[in-house]
């Protein structure tokens, strides 16, 4: 029996990743907010984890780790895949970032796939198993004020690499690179500027913007090339923007 492990369930792409992954084996959903009735109607069982505590309070992390070894002793199987969503995006200027935002950025986006890949690591080695992280864009190609963002994403397809290389023949560790995604949260933004948001999907070479499915479909391939090639590396799913070159004099 496959077992999935998915932060960052409650918000779009994570609850598209859960009805994926659903259809192919048990899923464990783990976020500081409930799931919807639908998504929480799919998980075999939901954590709720506030991963800004993760890496600072030592009681805590000791007490998720627990909970995730006494899942794993009631499945009597080893997890497949842990896919890990969970992300916050605080907007400000270098100038005016606080500590506090840096490092509440770095606690949910990077520290916390780092330790939960720690608290699975046992069980994805014994099924060969993978970890994919959801990464952005914003690592490598950024804009105004997302510089704390930016980083934190740009740390987390570096800790990828170093994922694939430390857990070499073991575990495998993707990186999944989104644009523009139509969450509930990017639509609220555009909800009194249509013209805004179609000119953000025509920017695109595809012309539109990607759905929460393309990246749970793309999340489903990885999990089901087991023993595949694809290791260590991030991959853009982007609608072709990345390779657009914005002209100001054209």
């Amino acid at each position: 029996m496959n077992v999935f492990y998915v932060t960052g369930c409650s918000g779009g792409i994570g609850e598209a990743i859960v009805s994926q992954l659903c259809e192919l084996g048990l899923v464990v959903g783990i976020d500081i907010v409930p799931p919807c009735e639908e998504t929480s109607s799919k998980l075999h069982k939901f954590m709720q984890v506030d991963f800004s505590q993760l890496s600072s309070d030592e009681s805590y992390r000791l007490q998720i780790q627990e909970q995730i070894k006494n899942t794993q002793n009631q499945l009597d199987c080893c997890c497949t895949a842990l896919v890990n969503v969970a992300a916050v995006q605080i907007l400000n200027s270098i100038q005016d970032s606080t500590c506090s935002e840096w490092q509440k950025t770095f606690q949910v986006n990077c520290f916390a796939p780092v330790l939960m890949s720690g608290f699975l690591y046992s069980d994805l080695k014994k099924s060969k198993g993978i970890v994919i992280n959801i990464g952005s864009i914003h690592s490598e190609q950024t804009k105004k004020d997302f510089g704390i963002y930016a980083a934190s994403k740009a740390a987390l397809s570096s800790v990828t690499r170093s994922m694939a290389l430390d857990w070499a023949g073991s575990v495998r560790a993707v990186c999944i690179a989104p644009a523009a995604i139509e969450t509930k949260m990017l639509l609220a933004g555009f909800e009194s500027d249509k013209t805004a948001y179609d000119k953000l999907a025509d920017s695109h070479p595809s012309r539109k913007i990607g759905s929460p499915l393309d990246v749970a479909k793309l999340v489903t391939y990885l999990v089901n090339d087991t023993d595949g090639f694809i290791n260590g590396v991030t991959l853009n799913i982007d609608g072709g923007i990345s390779g657009k070159l914005v002209d100001p004099l054209a």
